[in-house]
C-alpha cells in the first residue's frame, strides 16, 4: 500500500477509481507524511469522508510554497492526503 494509514489508503483508492492519482508522498511540516493528489477533491470523497471519525478534514488558502488545498489527516499516525483546490486563476486547466 501507499501509507501506513488504512483510511488514507482508502481515500487514495477511491480517488484512483475517479482517475485521480498520487503525485508524490513526502514529509511535510509537523512531521506529517502527506500523499499529494493530482486533481481537486471530488464532492463524493468530501461527503464520504467528512463524517469519518478516523480522519480530520482541513482546508487552506495558497501559501508561498504550496497552492491552495484541502484534504484529510489521520492525526494518530500523522499521515494525510492533499488535494489541490481549483482556484479561479487555474480554472482554465479543468
Amino acid at each position: 500500500m501507499w501509507t501506513d494509514s488504512d483510511v488514507i489508503n482508502e481515500l487514495i483508492r477511491v480517488a484512483g477509481k475517479e482517475g485521480n492519482g498520487v503525485l508524490s508522498i513526502s514529509r511535510w511540516s509537523r512531521g506529517h507524511v502527506i500523499a499529494a493528489m493530482e486533481f481537486p477533491m471530488s464532492n463524493l470523497i468530501k461527503e464520504r469522508f467528512c463524517g469519518d471519525a478516523r480522519v480530520q478534514y482541513w482546508s487552506e488558502n495558497a501559501r508561498p510554497h504550496v497552492g491552495a488545498g484541502e484534504g484529510f489527516l489521520d492525526d494518530q499516525l500523522k499521515i494525510g492526503i492533499f488535494f489541490p483546490k481549483l482556484t479561479p486563476e487555474k480554472a482554465y486547466l479543468k
